[in-house]
């Protein structure tokens, strides 16, 4: 196993960008993948910490719509310094090399490293010189090209296999292999050639996929988990850019944090019955809670018994009359948030104030039901799996869990957990006005401009049971804050959240969006909430409007009839609606400006 020596992955980066079963270049020219849980618990198991939970923290809504115990953070690598006392010291997230192919650039040898696993902290090369000894000094570089099916495996390209194929597609066998990449001058794939100088034979990669796709059946791999054996798969095989946004699509599912605790126990109690609630949980031989177990935990943090027995049994009613199961839809989760917020059930988590709304303009309370401030909330983002090829849905994410763990059949109760981040944060609640949205919904020039764009859409969305054109207003609404958040009082776009509250169903009817910062320095002195106050968002929601009345690509923008990924946008782009990645919970996807500002049929058009 080749471990995060240099520390070359922050703890967000192993959640959102190079997650398990993705693959990363490191400065050294290597091409490594994340491996899955089975190797994070060998390196995070109780007699390598120092201290195990440092890194365990729960959250029980998430937790029981996901199926799982606990989430555990990502380890960050720290030294050993001497004279401190540092916690769970050399512990390194877990790597496999892929691909195995590599290739040489002096004279375009292609050869195969065949261990997964072995690696030399000595000798970063690790055995990767050209076998013709072009350079001693300068190794191999990884092939650019992998293969991927819908199942999630990966394999390296077939290269000798390639290099024999006849005119038949037909593999034609060699004695004495010996592949060469040639590269032309030329960009395309064709001007790439695959050769074989032990018989001669040799072919381009033009028409690469569909060659692969009839000629080449998945291997079932899955390197991530240590399984190059050859298995069956039904999938077709896909060649592709091993960096390619297709390779690699990260089931990413989030929460706020509701959990109220009791007003009487402090703060620091709550935490250390969180820590350690597993271990003060376990039973004596007559089915009560193990005395001895309290008794450590007070001596050891000086805190009296008769308090961490109360905060115990305060979780337990907490873990009991948490109303979500696996089961539980995306909508209906969100409606236990919305809720929390709209209604102001503040507690430690989650600090609210609902303004005064007759501070803000007359002409808002047409379009908005309240603003809420929310001074502090704490958000949970869990890494839940991945997806090949094609975008991830709701449907399938218990089954990626299972593509996490090389043995799914053994995971118990201790080793039931998920990596996940958490951080605290603040925000702005908006919720827009129930009679209105009414009224502007049923307007059929509305209807009629969306249609294609939905019908388009519902292939690849399944957060939500009902998308209609009243998200659209609602999530393009978003993007043009975020932007003039950002214009106006220098937030970086990419540190600004979205999380769109939107159901049309009447048990958990929602019309809403939760604007918000976490994680950095950036919103948590109250930046963010202070933009929410009357005196200023009357003027920032005012200047989003009239900028989204213009965009320098018009009129092509305005008039277009489905841009963006999939086309699933319609007067949307990079320089009127669109936000960073991270901050936009549908991958840019759903956005019409003209909803908001069109003269005749626009939500503000009035404003």
């Amino acid at each position: 196993m080749i471990f995060n020596s240099q520390n070359i992955l922050r703890r967000g980066q192993a959640i959102y960008t190079w997650g398990i079963g993705s693959m990363i270049d490191t400065a050294d020219g290597s091409s490594l993948m994340l491996a899955g849980l089975d190797a994070w618990n060998h390196i995070m198991r109780p007699g390598q910490m120092s201290e195990p939970r440092e890194v365990r923290f729960q959250d029980l809504r998430l937790q029981k719509k996901l199926g799982v115990n606990h989430f555990k953070l990502p380890p960050e690598y720290r030294q050993n310094v001497r004279g401190q006392r540092i916690h769970n010291t050399n512990i390194r997230l877990p790597f496999v090399r892929f691909p195995l192919s590599h290739y040489c650039p002096h004279c375009g040898s292609i050869s195969i490293n065949e261990d997964l696993y072995v690696y030399d902290p000595l000798d970063n090369i690790d055995g990767l010189l050209c076998p013709n000894g072009c350079n001693k000094y300068k190794p191999m570089v990884p092939s650019r090209f992998v293969c991927i099916c819908e199942d999630g495996h990966i394999q390296d390209f077939p290269f000798t296999e390639w290099a024999h194929l006849d005119q038949n597609n037909e593999f034609v066998n060699c004695e004495n292999p010996d592949i060469k990449m040639k590269e032309g001058l030329g960009p395309d794939l064709k001007d790439i050639i695959i050769s074989c100088s032990g018989c001669g034979k040799g072919k381009s990669l033009y028409r690469m996929r569909e060659v692969i796709v009839h000629a080449f059946p998945c291997e079932g791999k899955r390197p991530w988990l240590g399984e190059m054996d050859i298995s069956h798969c039904d999938k077709d095989l896909r060649p592709t850019l091993r960096n390619a946004s297709s390779v690699h699509n990260p089931i990413i599912k989030k929460s706020i944090y509701l959990i109220n605790d009791a007003n009487d126990i402090d703060e620091r109690t709550m935490e250390i019955v969180r820590d350690w609630y597993d271990f003060l949980n376990v039973m004596d031989s007559g089915n009560e809670t193990n005395d001895r177990h309290f008794e450590e935990i007070s001596r050891r943090y000086e805190i009296p018994i008769q308090d961490l027995r109360a905060g115990f049994d305060d979780l337990n009613n907490q873990i009991q009359n948490t109303d979500v199961e696996i089961d539980t839809t995306e909508e209906d989760f969100r409606f236990l948030e919305y809720n929390a917020i709209a209604t102001e059930q503040t507690s430690r988590e989650l600090i609210l104030e609902k303004c005064n709304f007759s501070n803000y303009p007359a002409s808002f309370a047409k379009y908005f039901e309240n603003i809420t401030l929310v001074h502090r909330l704490r958000e949970t983002t869990a890494f839940c799996g991945f997806t090949r090829i094609n975008p991830p849905t709701g449907d399938e994410t218990q089954e990626k869990i299972k593509q996490l763990w090389k043995r799914p059949y053994l995971i118990n109760d201790e080793n039931n957990w998920l990596p996940a981040l958490w951080s605290r944060g603040e925000g702005i609640f908006i919720v827009l006005n129930d009679s209105f949205l009414n009224q502007w919904k049923n307007d059929n020039n509305v209807k009629n401009r969306v249609k294609n764009i939905l019908g388009r859409y519902e292939n690849y969305f399944s957060t939500f049971e009902n998308i209609d054109h009243t998200f659209m207003a609602i999530h393009t609404l978003s993007h043009i804050l975020i932007n003039q958040i950002s214009y106006e009082c220098g937030y970086g776009s990419a540190s600004i959240k979205e999380r769109i509250y939107f159901s049309p169903n009447p048990e958990n009817k929602m019309a809403g969006l939760l604007l918000y910062t976490t994680g950095d320095s950036e919103g948590s002195m109250g930046g963010l909430v202070r933009l929410g106050k009357p005196e200023y968002f009357g003027d920032i929601l005012m200047n989003a409007i009239d900028n989204a009345k213009w965009c320098s690509a018009d009129p092509v923008c305005i008039e277009s009839e489905g841009q963006g990924i999939d086309g699933t946008n319609l007067a949307a782009c990079h320089n009127c609606s669109l936000v960073s990645e991270t901050s936009c919970e549908c991958g840019n996807r759903l956005l019409d400006r003209s909803l908001l500002i069109n003269d005749k049929y626009g939500f503000f058009r009035g404003l």
